[in-house]
């Protein structure tokens, strides 16, 4: 039986809830029979359709950041899979944000939205700047856009490598429009309510609470980027004193769209809604 769970969690009581109930969620033995049913049947992609099981590339066990297809990893086609309804219920011609540009999910975002999707990087230096003169810098903490500019606004692992995080929620409260929504991922910590600060930004300095972590970065490959914070329940609280109206970790796990995690079955995808 293919799996398919789709569900809004909006506190860590909530996500222990269900996963008493459903303790299938944590156990590899399913992760692993879901990922042999792609490999045999192919997926869905929840833009661009039907993925020839030849055309699925499958690299390691982490299934969250594998199991490409059209350019796209597992929790890219989970974050697809939340702006289908989106796209259902306003159409494709809204103004969208993204705080990515040289990744392919970007280029997909570029397929689907055309002329109203905006893309950039964060490119601090001058240097940064005239190695990619054709990519747009914006620093997610003090963006350049006026208020109430886009209706969707995409951050995909961004949001951990913010020296200070609500800040960025803020500016992503500030340039959405009425009905906007603020979707994407982050390496969630699913088990904890307090988010883990690995990493501080004080008078300029960096202070490490924990040993530095690093992840990659497509505009700096060999020095990639620090992790500041992972991300607990309280991401979601302090989206609302933000101003959203509603803020949730949307769990989805699916055969059909390939869409499948790591220590989860599934991808945590927060939306969250002005």
């Amino acid at each position: 039986m293919n799996l398919h769970v789709d569900v809004e969690l909006r506190n860590l009581e909530e996500f222990k809830q269900l996963l008493a109930i459903n303790p299938f969620l944590l156990d590899g033995s399913t992760l692993a029979r879901n990922v042999d049913r792609i490999k045999k049947n192919g997926a869905f992609d929840p833009f661009a359709g039907y993925m020839l099981p030849s055309s699925i590339d499958i690299q390691g066990t982490n299934y969250r950041e594998t199991i490409v297809g059209h350019g796209t990893n597992s929790r890219g086609r989970g974050v697809l899979s939340a702006l289908a309804d989106f796209v259902v219920e306003r159409g494709t011609g809204v103004d969208v944000y993204a705080s990515e540009w040289v990744s392919p999910f970007s280029q997909r975002l570029k397929g689907i939205f055309g002329t109203n999707f905006i893309g950039s990087e964060y490119l601090p230096s001058s240097n940064d700047r005239a190695k990619y003169p054709a990519i747009r810098h914006e620093d997610v903490q003090a963006l350049s856009f006026p208020s109430q500019t886009f209706d969707l606004y995409v951050s995909c692992e961004v949001l951990e490598h913010i020296p200070y995080l609500d800040r960025a929620i803020s500016e992503a409260y500030r340039i959405l429009r009425p009905s906007g929504l603020f979707v994407g991922t982050v390496p969630f910590a699913f088990m904890n309510t307090n988010s883990i600060v690995r990493s501080t930004l004080l008078n300029g300095m960096v202070h490490h609470v924990l040993p530095p972590e690093f992840h990659g970065n497509p505009v700096d490959p060999s020095g990639g980027s620090l992790v500041f914070e992972i991300p607990g329940w309280d991401f979601l609280d302090r989206c609302r004193m933000a101003g959203f109206q509603d803020a949730a970790m949307r769990l989805i796990a699916s055969t059909k769209n390939a869409i499948l995690g790591g220590d989860l079955v599934g991808t945590l995808v927060f939306v969250a809604r002005v």
